[in-house]
C-alpha cells in the first residue's frame, strides 16, 4: 500500500473550504500538510449533489482527463479497453481534455470514437489541472450529474496512484471500480475506513444500493465536517 501522499493542491483548497464553510476562522484551519489527512469536501459540495436528485440511467461512466501527460495516458488506458468491452447504449464515456489546443493534435491522431456512449467529441468539459490553482475548487455539475446518474464509475489513477474521482462516486452514490487497491486511499487512515468497491478483473459487478448507502453514510463521516447531518 501507498502511504502519505499529501493533499494535492485541489484538496487543499478544500480542505480550507471545508473548514471556513464550518465556521472555522482562517488562523484555525489546521495545516494540512502537517500530518496524514483524510481529504476533506465542503458542506456546500455535499449540498450540491444531494440537490441532483438524479435516477440511475448510467450502468458505466468515465469522464475524465486522458491525455494530460504520458503518465496519465498509461493510468487510463485501461478505461478505453474496459468501455470497449463493457459499455453500452446504457453507458457514458468522455474524454475531458480535448479543448487544450496543445493537444488537439492527439485526439486528431489517437482518439477514435469508441461507441454511442462515447462523448467525447459532442460535449465539453472541466479539467482542474488546465486551469490556475485558485480555480480548481470549482463545482463542475455535469461530471457530478454523470456520477450521479451512473451505477458504477471507472476510477483510474491520474499522474498519482489515486485518483479524487474514487472519493466523489461515493458521495454520488456510484460504486467505484478500480484497478488496485492501491488506487483506494492515500494514506492508511482512508484504507482503514473500508469502503466497498470493485477491482478491475472481479467476475460479477452487481449494483448493491446497501453498498451505496454505507459507503455514502463513511463519506460523511469521514470526509466531511458537517458531522452526519446530511446523512
Amino acid at each position: 500500500m501507498q502511504n502519505n501522499i499529501p493533499l494535492s493542491p485541489r484538496l487543499v483548497n478544500l480542505w480550507k473550504q471545508s473548514y471556513i464553510e464550518a465556521g472555522f476562522s482562517a488562523s484555525e484551519i489546521p495545516d494540512p500538510d502537517e500530518k496524514p489527512r483524510i481529504c476533506l469536501y465542503p458542506k456546500s459540495y455535499i449540498e450540491q449533489v444531494n440537490a441532483l436528485y438524479l435516477d440511475k440511467i448510467y450502468d458505466f461512466n468515465f469522464r475524465g482527463a486522458l491525455y494530460l501527460d504520458e503518465e496519465t495516458r498509461k493510468n487510463r488506458q485501461w478505461t478505453i479497453d474496459f468501455a470497449k468491452q463493457h459499455f453500452t447504449s446504457n453507458s457514458f464515456y468522455q474524454i475531458t481534455d480535448r479543448n487544450a489546443k496543445q493537444r488537439n493534435w492527439l485526439f486528431k491522431t489517437r482518439h477514435k470514437v469508441l461507441g454511442c456512449f462515447d462523448y467525447t467529441f459532442a460535449c465539453s468539459g472541466f479539467v482542474p489541472k488546465e486551469n490556475n490553482i485558485e480555480n480548481r475548487g470549482y463545482f463542475d455539475e455535469d461530471y457530478f450529474k454523470v456520477l450521479c446518474q451512473s451505477q458504477f464509475t471507472l476510477c483510474p489513477a491520474g499522474d498519482a496512484p489515486w485518483s479524487m474521482r474514487f472519493y466523489e462516486s461515493l458521495l454520488s452514490k456510484s460504486i467505484p471500480i478500480v484497478e488496485k487497491i492501491q488506487h483506494t486511499g492515500r494514506n492508511d487512515l482512508e484504507y482503514s475506513i473500508g469502503y466497498k468497491y470493485y477491482l478491475l478483473g472481479d467476475d460479477k459487478m452487481i449494483y448493491r444500493p446497501d453498498w451505496v448507502e454505507d459507503n455514502y453514510k463513511k463519506f460523511i463521516r469521514f470526509h466531511t465536517l458537517v458531522n452526519d447531518e446530511l446523512v
